[in-house]
C-alpha cells in the first residue's frame, strides 16, 4: 500500500513487485475526495515492466485499510476481484500508437495469426496519439511536426532516425483511411482479404520504418504490391476529404484527439479491450487471455477454449489447495520420498561402519603381528 505522493505509481509498483508483492494499492490524496474518475494512474514510459495489478483507491478506503493492517491484534484478509465485461460474444479492442513506433508493429505482427483465428469474435481498431501545440510552440516546431497550424502534432524523440512529426501525422492519417478502406471492402465483398490492413502494417514496418524510408512514397509502393493491392487514389481521397475549415482542422484527427482525451491516454502502445485498459506486458498470450476473458461464451472459440482450459485447471488447483489443503497422494508421495531417503542414508551409514570396523580389526591384527615378531627377535 502506497500513498500517491510518495513517488510515481510505476516506481511504486516496481518496488512492490521486486519484493515479491502480488498487488499494489495506491491511496489517493485526501484533498482529491473519493471520486477517482478524474485521477488516472499515469505511466512514466516503463510501465511495461510492471506485471502486478495496480489499483487506485480513495483516501477514505485507504485509511480504513491502513488502520486495520497496523492493528497488531488482528489478522487482515483483503480480497480483490476483477470482473470481466461480457456485453455479448464479441470483443472490440483498440491499440493506441503512432505510425513510427517499432514496438507496436512488433506486437501486432506477432498477434496477426491469433487475430485471424479470432476474426469472428474480436475486432481490433487502431488509434493514433496526438497533442495540441497551437498556443505555446515555436513556429519552426509547428512547421516541422504539426498539422492544421499546431492543432495536431507529434514528435518522436525515440526514433532511430530523423522523422518529422508532420510525416508521422500524415502516415497516421493514411493508416486510419487504410483501416476504414479494408473494413468497408470486407462488408461489401466477402472475397476481399480482411487482413489487408495487417498485411500493410507488416510490410510498412519492414520496408519503410526498418529501412528508414518513412514517407508517402514508400507507403504508396506497398499499397500497390500485388499481394496487398490497395486503391491508392481511394486513400488519397480519404485523407483529402478529412480536411475541414479550409485546412485549419481535420475531421479524422479531431475524432482521434477527442477519444484520446476521453480515456486519458498519454503513452503508446496502449491497449483498450471493451473500453477498459489492459495492464501488464502486451504479449500475445496476455492479449489473447484478456480478449477471451471478455467473451460471453469463450468456449465457442477454439483459441479461447484452450485458454479457458488452462485457466480452469489453475483455478481448480487453487481451490483444492485452499479448501482441502494438500492432496492425500501428495502427502503419500512425500512420505515415500522421506522413507526412501532415510533408508538410503542408513545403508550408507552401515557400509561406512562396516568399513571402519574392518580397518580397525586389520590395524589391531597388524599391531599384534608386529609385536609377536618383535618378541620373537628378542628371544633369539
Amino acid at each position: 500500500v502506497y500513498r500517491t505522493y510518495d513517488c510515481n505509481s510505476v516506481t511504486q509498483a516496481k518496488n512492490v513487485q521486486g519484493k515479491g508483492g502480488k498487488m499494489l494499492l495506491v491511496i489517493n490524496m485526501p484533498n482529491f475526495g473519493d471520486d477517482l474518475k478524474d485521477w488516472p494512474l499515469y505511466d512514466d514510459g516503463s510501465g511495461g515492466e510492471v506485471k502486478i495489478p495496480v489499483l487506485l483507491i480513495s483516501n477514505t478506503v485507504g485509511d480504513e485499510i491502513v488502520t486495520k493492517v497496523t492493528d497488531e491484534d488482528k489478522t487482515i484478509f483483503l480480497k480483490v476481484g476483477f470482473n470481466s465485461y461480457h456485453p455479448n460474444n464479441s470483443v472490440e479492442w483498440e491499440v493506441w500508437t503512432t505510425s513510427s513506433d517499432v514496438d507496436t508493429y512488433t506486437m501486432l505482427n506477432r498477434f496477426h495469426d491469433e487475430n485471424k483465428k479470432l476474426a469472428e469474435f474480436a475486432t481490433m481498431t487502431p488509434h493514433y496519439l496526438t497533442f495540441n501545440c497551437d498556443m505555446w510552440c515555436e513556429e519552426e516546431f509547428v512547421e516541422d511536426h504539426c498539422l492544421c497550424g499546431g492543432k495536431y502534432c507529434f514528435y518522436d524523440a525515440a526514433s532511430s532516425f530523423d522523422i518529422k512529426g508532420k510525416e508521422i501525422m500524415a502516415e497516421n492519417l493514411r493508416q486510419i483511411c487504410l483501416y476504414d478502406y479494408a473494413h468497408d471492402n470486407k462488408k461489401e465483398n466477402e472475397d476481399d482479404d480482411p487482413d489487408v490492413f495487417w498485411d500493410y502494417l507488416e510490410a510498412f514496418h519492414k520496408e519503410c520504418l526498418s529501412a528508414k524510408e518513412f514517407g508517402q512514397q514508400c507507403s504508396e509502393r506497398i499499397m500497390k504490391k500485388e499481394e496487398i493491392n490497395i486503391d491508392v487514389q481511394a486513400i488519397e481521397d480519404c485523407v483529402a476529404e478529412s480536411q475541414i475549415k479550409n485546412g485549419k482542422d481535420n475531421a479524422l484527427l479531431k475524432k482521434e484527439a477527442h477519444r484520446q482525451k476521453k480515456f486519458s491516454i498519454s503513452h503508446y502502445p496502449y491497449v483498450l479491450i471493451n473500453e477498459r485498459p489492459m495492464y501488464g506486458e502486451h504479449s500475445t498470450e496476455n492479449i489473447l487471455y484478456t480478449i477471451c476473458s471478455d467473451l460471453k461464451n469463450p468456449e465457442k472459440s477454439e483459441e479461447c477454449k484452450n485458454m479457458k482450459t488452462i485457466a480452469n485447471l489453475e483455478r481448480h488447483v487453487d481451490e483444492n489447495i485452499s479448501k482441502e489443503g494438500i492432496a492425500a497422494w501428495v502427502i503419500v508421495l512425500i512420505l515415500v520420498f522421506i522413507v526412501a531417503t532415510f533408508g538410503f542414508i542408513f545403508v550408507l551409514y552401515r557400509r561406512h561402519v562396516h568399513q571402519s570396523m574392518n580397518k580397525d580389526v586389520n590395524r589391531q591384527v597388524n599391531t599384534a603381528v608386529s609385536q609377536y615378531f618383535a618378541l620373537a627377535d628378542e628371544r633369539k
